[in-house]
């Protein structure tokens, strides 16, 4: 077997430090400085406007009213537009008696009224003289019904105009979000009677707060006409097909018949989600803590895919089988199944809080390496959110995969003279759901290895990833990893693509009888390193948050990366589990986890030691922040809350962030990214002792989360890039703290 692989570089024993736990004693809070926002339409211009958005509001009642052919609401659904953010003014339609729905745009939303409210809210509308509905009336800029063809998603939309027989899809129809529990019953209930009345079938449905969906197997004919009669249905698709893998697995020669693997008992264990594991496989013995069947077929958990036992072996034993000695495994694994090469419909909406809520007492890490045929979009995020809630929830990591180019497509790509790697840069090739979730680590790939017949060199990125940003412009992928590469042959009637199989990766096979290890492609192969990661950072940290974890793998990434790479592609770069782990003579790294008010600042202060400032060379202060915000997937903007943070030098008033030494690595993306970094460099002697960062909260986008307190992490590494100075001996001396002080602090 080659040697060559993603070889993680390991510190020597003697250069390992403990990491340097701030306490909340070196903080401190001030109230934060608070905006006003003001109508935009002049006083007056009133009369005009008044008159205009009456004819419009009375439109809309009519149009809605018109539409209850099948379901009898009481309540009219029609859409505002704001002057500005409607964040800003949740409670101006809150006091306008507007149930708001769903936000589809910054400034344009979805809103619900009661019929009762509706003469009262027109009369409102006409005589303005009120001095409070006055303001309300110049916030507004415009009313408007819903129209019923923005409730069909463009790939169904595009089935129904093709001129082909009548036939039957299975799809997926969601209510608005946002409504009470009797009126989802009952639409449910009355969808349920116009199935079964045109002799379709009605396959499931779910109530929950604030959300309902029913699944129904429908013919074309069928749709546009419940779309129109059901007034509170926010979208019709088809059922979302979740894919596992990339191209068909290869067995390959194996010289492992002598090894018996030896796995601690108390190792680390990762709950992989996927298509189950293969039983009695002989390098998993002791590897496998518990087997578990959501997928509502079998009842087994047996792997009929090889997915999930190729995931299983990359979890367990890493990159050891691309070397010629192989590692005992280190990792173990609760073998969840929740799909298999038949059931790529089932409900991942559903199985997932099954799955963390039975497991999360037992692992705090979460490995689906599956993703859906869609690419991400804005207002498409339920799965997403399901993931990122049951992360706050439940203090557990996801880490999941970009998604994959199909072989055919890249093909398609470059016959039409897009190369590779130009065809990253095209829509289609943008990160699959649901990799836009906020606080998982979504993982892309890098190819190991490369061949005279690859499209991409060695460490370039695999030519099936997929790229960020999401819809809504934040950093995706966190990071990349190693996993295959792809090669071509010309032929007379065009590119001919395929997974070789000496540059793919290389794990468990489901058909162990002759064959224990096979090769395949994808980036499911490459969210298991990570995974993998933030087990053994737990391991260490075992209180550590998963915003901690994320940080500590942000800050362990080589400073090169962060400035050069391509973050639409490869994120924040590659992580070293070595420096996520450790801190080193010459590099020191403080950690905090806390949290800040929405209405206040949060000020951190942290020591650059006397033997530090008195280095005349280049030294460098990295600043990582990372904080788990609330998500709501009918907001167009996703993420309700936000963090910022400045540096404020030891000794002086003034922050870095307008200074030529500072580098902010998320100037350019949305600010309500929730993983930041920052980096100050120096050369001349000076600004020792306590230094300070402001962490800054931005005005929050949901009226609920006005008074909250937003957890994150900080992690802050000081680096003498010189290496003349021990710096961290030097920090412990100076806040008179040991190594034994540190492990207390670590696994209380």
């Amino acid at each position: 077997m080659s040697k060559e692989g993603n070889e993680q570089k390991r510190l020597p024993e003697f250069e390992k430090r403990e990491h340097i736990p701030l306490r909340e004693s070196n903080t401190e809070t001030e109230e934060k400085s608070k905006k006003r926002y003001f109508p935009s339409i002049e006083i007056e211009d009133l009369p005009e406007h008044s008159e205009i958005l009456t004819d419009k509001f009375e439109k809309s009642i009519e149009t809605s009213r018109n539409r209850r052919t099948i379901f009898q609401t009481h309540n009219v659904y029609f859409k505002v537009t704001l002057m500005n953010d409607i964040y800003y003014h949740e409670k101006d339609l809150e006091r306008m008696g507007l149930d708001l729905l769903v936000v589809i745009d910054k400034n344009k939303a979805i809103v619900r009224l009661e019929d009762e409210e509706t003469i009262k809210f027109s009369d409102k509308l006409k005589n303005y003289d009120e001095k409070k509905f006055k303001t309300y009336l110049r916030k507004l800029q415009n009313i408007e019904p819903i129209e019923t063809q923005e409730k069909i998603e463009i790939t169904l939309e595009s089935e129904m105009k093709k001129p082909s027989e009548d036939k039957e899809l299975f799809v997926e129809i969601r209510l608005f979000p946002n409504l009470d529990h009797n009126e989802y019953k009952e639409a449910l209930k009355s969808i349920k009677e116009y199935i079964v009345n045109k002799g379709e079938e009605y396959v499931s449905e779910t109530i929950k707060k604030k959300r309902a969906k029913t699944r129904v197997k429908i013919h074309l004919s069928s749709i546009r006409e419940l779309t129109e009669g059901v007034e509170p249905i926010s979208t019709i698709n088809t059922v979302p097909r979740y894919r596992i893998g990339l191209s068909p697995s290869r067995t390959i020669d194996d010289t492992l018949e002598e090894f018996h693997p030896q796995i601690k008992e108390d190792s680390p264990t990762v709950c992989v989600i996927d298509s189950g594991v293969i039983k009695d496989h002989p390098l998993l013995e002791g590897v496998i803590d518990e087997v578990a069947d959501f997928s509502k077929i079998t009842l087994d958990g047996y792997d009929n895919n090889g997915h999930g036992t190729f995931v299983t072996g990359l979890i367990s034993y890493g990159d050891s089988f691309h070397r010629e000695i192989i590692r005992n495994p280190d990792i173990k694994v609760i073998a969840t199944k929740v799909m298999d090469e038949n059931n790529s419909t089932v409900d991942l909406e559903e199985i997932l809080p099954e799955v963390v809520k039975q497991f999360h007492g037992k692992t705090r890490v979460f490995n689906m390496s599956i993703s859906t045929g869609s690419r991400c979009r804005i207002l498409d995020t339920e799965l997403a959110s399901i993931i990122d809630t049951l992360e706050r929830k439940y203090d557990v990591i996801f880490c999941i995969p970009t998604g994959n180019i199909d072989f055919n497509d890249i093909e398609k790509f470059i016959n039409n003279g897009e190369s590779y790697p130009d065809y990253l840069d095209r829509t289609e090739s943008l990160l699959l759901q649901p990799g836009d979730a906020c606080n998982c680590i979504t993982v892309g790939s890098i190819a190991r290895k490369e061949s005279l017949k690859s499209l991409a060199r060695k460490n370039d990125p695999s030519p099936f990833t997929r790229r960020g940003p999401t819809p809504e412009g934040r950093i995706k992928p966190d990071f990349v990893e190693f996993d295959g590469n792809l090669s071509h042959i010309q032929r007379s009637n065009g590119v001919y693509v395929y997974g070789e199989e000496d540059t793919a990766s290389i794990s468990l096979n489901s058909q162990f009888e002759n064959k224990y290890l096979t090769s395949d492609n994808g980036t499911s192969f490459s969210a298991p390193f990570l995974s993998r990661y933030a087990a053994k950072i737990i391991e260490k940290f075992p209180s550590a948050s998963p915003n901690l974890v994320k940080a500590l793998l942000m800050n362990s990434v080589p400073l090169s990366q962060i400035t050069n790479t391509d973050k639409r592609v490869l994120g924040h770069g590659t992580p070293s589990l070595e420096n996520a782990l450790y801190s080193t003579p010459f590099s020191v790294t403080y950690y905090l986890e806390s949290s800040v008010n929405m209405n206040e600042e949060k000020i951190i202060k942290f020591r650059v030691p006397e033997k530090m400032s008195k280095i005349h060379g280049k030294k460098r202060i990295s600043i990582v922040l990372v904080y788990d915000p609330p998500v709501d997937s009918s907001k167009e903007y996703y993420i309700l809350t936000g963090l910022d943070f400045k540096l404020h030098k030891g000794g002086t008033k003034g922050y870095q962030n307008s200074s030529h030494n500072w580098h902010y690595y998320n100037k350019d993306n949305n600010k309500w990214d929730n993983a930041k970094i920052g980096v100050y460099e120096w050369q001349r002697a000076g600004w020792g002792q306590d230094w300070d960062i402001h962490i800054i909260p931005h005005h929050p986008r949901a009226l609920e989360y006005e008074d909250y307190d937003q957890r994150f992490a900080l992690v802050v590494t000081l680096e003498d890039i010189s290496k003349r100075v021990d710096i961290h001996t030097a920090v412990m001396n100076e806040l008179g703290i040991t190594v034994r002080d540190i492990e207390r602090i670590r696994i209380r």
